[in-house]
């Protein structure tokens, strides 16, 4: 019978942990979800040696990679928003646009700067020339993200890498366990092939006692009894 694994205690988890040096985190990051996120791979791959176990920890950054690029995106759109309200304002304050609006001139740099900042007044500013040149966000984001694309493409293939990464990390562990089942050592594998040569051999057994037993009912209803139908049925090769 297997023996129960033992769950892992904290502390040599700790250990497992700083077997490897501390995680590479941003600014900002928590290194608390960093060692659960490290644990719960652990969990799930059960490392049988220390190469898993590297592994493991390689998945782990893997996966944190995906997650930050993930926010480093919008975070990113966010940050230069004021960038694209800019350009979007710059064809809208001009003159004509300012003399339908009863309101002196506005410098689209000033306007965007004080809209990031927060200002409500310049926000209600910013409402009416988008309303007026029937634009909306949309077209904010869409003038951001033009201008930061270059930023975005990096980062979409910064995470492109680091999925190809964990996906090969999944497929290199699968490899190693599917080559050690491969060499199993010869007394079990030599056991497992006579048990399927067993299982084979009680399984032509029970389909030719089977049809033996149809015969015999044939027979019977023949005959009339089961020894008659015993006694007239050859015989088979090794009764």
């Amino acid at each position: 019978m297997a023996r129960k694994k033992k769950p892992v205690s904290r502390k040599a988890k700790k250990a497992r942990i700083d077997l490897f040096g501390p995680p590479s985190l941003l600014f900002g990051e928590s290194e608390a979800t960093y060692n659960e996120l490290f644990e719960r791979v652990n969990e799930a791959l059960k490392p049988a040696d220390i190469f898993e176990e590297f592994e493991a920890r390689d998945l782990t950054n893997a996966m944190m990679d995906s997650m930050r690029f993930a926010r480093l995106k919008p975070a990113l759109l966010s940050a230069n928003m004021h960038t694209g309200m800019q350009r979007v304002l710059k064809p809208l304050c001009d003159l004509s646009a300012q003399i339908k609006l009863d309101r002196p001139i506005l410098d689209a740099d000033k306007v965007a700067a004080a809209w990031a900042m927060g200002d409500p007044n310049m926000r209600k500013v910013v409402d009416a020339l988008l309303d007026l040149s029937g634009l909306s966000m949309d077209a904010v984001t869409a003038e951001t993200l033009s201008y930061e694309m270059e930023a975005f493409e990096g980062i979409d293939r910064l995470a492109m890498n680091a999925d190809a990464r964990r996906h090969a990390i999944r497929r290199e562990i699968e490899r190693r366990r599917e080559a050690k089942r491969e060499a199993l050592p010869p007394p079990v594998a030599r056991m497992s092939r006579l048990a399927g040569i067993d299982k084979a051999k009680a399984n032509d057994n029970e389909k030719s006692s089977k049809e033996r037993e149809v015969i015999i009912e044939v027979e019977v209803e023949e005959t009339g009894t089961v020894t008659e139908a015993i006694e007239r049925r050859p015989k088979a090769v090794g009764e």
